[in-house]
């Protein structure tokens, strides 16, 4: 490549950054920046799981030097490692660690719509028709699209994060196919990885893509060496992926049965799915601003396709006009047919939310926009048959849309004038034959019509919001020695609070539960909501639940057995074993008038169970202070004596219990079971029982003893040493074919 090209591409890039500088001003130019917050009422995951979690993760790791594995502070303990949107081990998020939170995540933002956009414009320029200025379009076009600000709007930050690789593994799949050289497979490897480590359903869609388009090359080779080809790629590839993700894969695989991804009901799973006439939402945004529904991808992308169409580019462009199609058919979801076909297939129904393959229709527009842009330059003819046909539905639109976008304004429930503005304006340009002025014409009218619409979206939020206690968790701040969880089954306690005042909760917001005790939070509650929900219970997310229980009646004995102490509710009401303490406009704190067990508590008593479903209705029938639930025989006789606790010492990834048993008994701990907990008597091992469908329990003989629990997941410590040395192993490569194969 001349030396003039490598400037011009390497000022392209910088041109890049220098576009989502300008989108995200408000969100770089003071210090500490504000946070990235959604610009409408529906809410998102940043104050409940992206900022909670970096809170959670930098403050054990600088004031306790522990990485943790397990969360406390909801769901009475939760996994963390080997969550699919836990991102703990890509080392972009490590900035929290070094710098405030809020920067850290805006910083992170911005780097990945940096490097998404650097893929595509590398993969485009590849491309030997493409100049810097056709790349330039199609990389902006996907990367600052407003569906990714309404993602990230949503708090999606590891979605994000997974999307930006999504262009170097195409690069990478791409060339391997077309050249034939196995290196790219390696930067094929580490992308799928990246995404691994950052959101495992976005792996999972990227994988299912890849796998059809592997078969879209079988007539280009002979098929003895197209399967030759495919198998080796791909061993090669998925080797490098789940060993450079092991740390995050093998836990994740371990938990996964585990989880209520394996019974998602096509109800659950079709969640999401983008009702048909949105659609409309190409042409203009619309004014629900749901980031799963945002499908917008600017006049100047639909026009750029519109003009490339009238030139009868169409056919050499098919397998992207069918990557536009597939993506929109599978958003689609349950409203198409085909979508419930698939979901026969085994797997499938771990996919949740069908409109987020749009995404993949994204980037087809992207990648047909660039060559539009190229065609353009090369000033080839628009036959007008062609065009006039579409303006002329075009143009009546934007205008009678804008006409009534001013007369009836917020009954309109879409925002025309902006993209009416932008449409003409960009119709204009691309009728005149390209010169410089007309690109820069252009390029200013996209940074309108993206970042009029992405800004829309966002708005900027202090810190300190976030940061703030609010008065129902004042309330728990000044309870001194607070051992016990609360349970908020309608609105919660903010998390944040939760974590800074070191309180824990027995509900919480997870879209990966564990399955035993997402039932037995919904039996504990009183609702009997069949349905999936991204909480438990259910209440706190789903309004179909709240609808199903809004008057919720508690079981006080499954409750004191999670070590709860106090519910909050939003409304006052009678409720025979509570008593409220405390009101606000909103919210009602009640004390359990029954005190709550404990961290861990002894039985002397048991019932063998025979399945999850018979435990989840035993455990409302029975006093689960004197009797537990257990799913093996164990040596319970008369004449047992409970267990005494006499301290405990609980720090990140475990819990020390110091016991004196008169007898042999049980003893419960009141922690979410999950595989991967181990336990230690007196330093010697023994056996993490499942207890009361949920909780954890080990069998203790006679005498004083040290129990310590500890949440190390065999599939984490084998996983580490796997990624760290192949993590090595990729960098030695990485050196070696840079300064000797380059140099020979």
């Amino acid at each position: 490549m001349k030396s003039s090209t490598k400037k011009q591409d390497a000022a392209m890039i910088l041109g890049l950054l220098c576009f989502i500088a300008v989108i995200f001003t408000r969100f770089w130019t003071s210090w500490p920046p504000p946070l990235i917050y959604p610009n409408s009422e529906l809410g998102g995951d940043l104050p409940r799981e992206s900022y909670p979690l970096a809170l959670y993760v930098k403050t054990s790791l600088l004031e306790q030097d522990t990485l943790p594995l397990w969360r406390p502070y909801l769901l009475s303990g939760a996994p963390l490692i080997g969550h699919p949107v836990a991102p703990v081990f890509y080392p972009a998020h490590w900035l929290v660690l070094i710098l405030p939170i809020s920067a850290a995540l805006n910083l992170g933002v911005i780097f990945n719509l940096w490097w998404g956009a650097i893929g595509l414009y590398i993969y485009l320029r590849k491309h030997p028709k493409l100049s810097p200025n056709a790349a330039f379009v199609g990389a902006v076009i996907f990367a600052y699209s407003p569906k990714w600000i309404g993602n990230i709007a949503g708090g999606f930050y590891p979605m994000v994060a997974a999307l930006a690789w999504w262009p170097w593994i195409w690069l990478a799949f791409h060339t391997f196919w077309k050249k034939n050289q196995y290196a790219w497979l390696v930067l094929m490897g580490i992308g799928l990885a990246a995404q691994a480590l950052n959101d495992g359903r976005l792996l999972a869609q990227g994988l299912t893509w890849l796998g059809f388009c592997t078969l879209g090359y079988v007539k280009k080779e002979t098929w003895h060496e197209w399967l030759l080809k495919a198998l080796s790629s791909w061993s090669i590839t998925l080797v490098l992926m789940i060993t450079l993700a092991a740390v995050e894969l093998f836990p994740l695989l371990e938990l996964l049965p585990e989880t209520n991804r394996t019974n998602l009901s096509l109800s659950d799973a079709s969640f999401g799915s983008l009702p048909p006439i949105l659609l409309l939402g190409t042409f203009f945004p619309p004014r629900l601003q749901f980031p799963e529904w945002i499908v917008y991808p600017g006049v100047i992308t639909l026009l750029l396709l519109i003009m490339s169409w009238s030139r009868g580019e169409f056919k050499k462009r098919r397998w992207w006009i069918i990557g536009v199609l597939t993506g929109i058919m599978m958003s689609f979801g349950s409203y198409t047919p085909i979508y419930r076909i698939l979901f026969e297939i085994p797997g499938f129904s771990f996919f949740r939310v069908p409109a987020r393959w749009w995404l993949f229709s994204l980037f087809s527009f992207a990648v047909l926009a660039a060559f539009s842009i190229q065609e353009w330059e090369d000033n080839k003819r628009v036959h007008s048959t062609r065009l006039k046909p579409i303006l002329t539905l075009l143009i009546p639109l934007y205008l009678i849309g804008a006409v009534a976008n001013i007369v009836l304004s917020d009954a309109i429930p879409f925002v025309i004038i902006p993209s009416a503005i932008a449409f003409f304006v960009s119709l204009i340009i691309l009728q005149r034959p390209n010169s410089h002025l007309m690109y820069g014409c252009l390029i200013l009218t996209l940074l309108f019509d993206l970042g009029w619409t992405s800004n829309t979206l966002i708005k900027p939020e202090p810190p300190n919001k976030i940061l703030k206690t609010d008065a129902m968790t004042k309330v728990f701040e000044n309870i001194p020695n607070l051992e016990s969880r609360t349970f908020a089954p309608y609105t919660g306690l903010p998390e944040v609070p939760i974590i800074q005042n070191g309180l824990s909760t027995a509900d919480g917001y997870d879209s990966f539960q564990l399955t035993a005790y997402a039932q037995l939070g919904l039996k504990a509650s009183g609702c009997n909501f069949k349905g999936f929900a991204v909480a438990v219970p259910p209440t706190r997310a789903s309004q179909k639940a709240v609808d199903a229980c809004p008057n919720i009646q508690p079981d006080f004995e499954i409750l004191q057995a999670l070590n709860i102490g106090y519910i909050v509710l939003p409304v006052l009401k009678t409720m025979p074993g509570a008593t409220p303490i405390m009101f606000t406009s909103k919210q009602v704190v009640y004390r359990l008038d029954m005190p709550p067990l404990g961290r861990a508590y002894g039985v002397v008593r048991g019932e063998r169970i025979n399945s999850m479903h018979s435990c989840i209705e035993q455990a409302g029938e029975i006093d689960l202070s004197k009797i537990a639930l257990v799913e093996k025989t164990l040596d319970f006789r008369d004449g047992l004596e409970q267990p005494i606790i006499l301290e405990h010492l609980s720090v990140v990834n475990s819990e020390t219990f110091e016991v004196y048993a008169k007898t042999d008994g049980l003893l419960v701990r009141s922690e979410t079971w999950a595989p991967g907990w181990q336990v230690k008597i007196d330093g010697q091992d023994a056996e993490v029982l499942r207890v009361d469908c949920a909780l954890q329990g080990v069998w203790v003989e006679a005498g004083d003893h040290t129990i310590r629990f500890e949440y190390a997941p065999r599939s984490y410590l084998i996983g580490r040493w796997i990624s760290l040395f192949s993590a090595l192993a990729v960098f030695t490569w990485g050196i070696w074919y840079v300064l000797v194969r380059r140099g020979q």
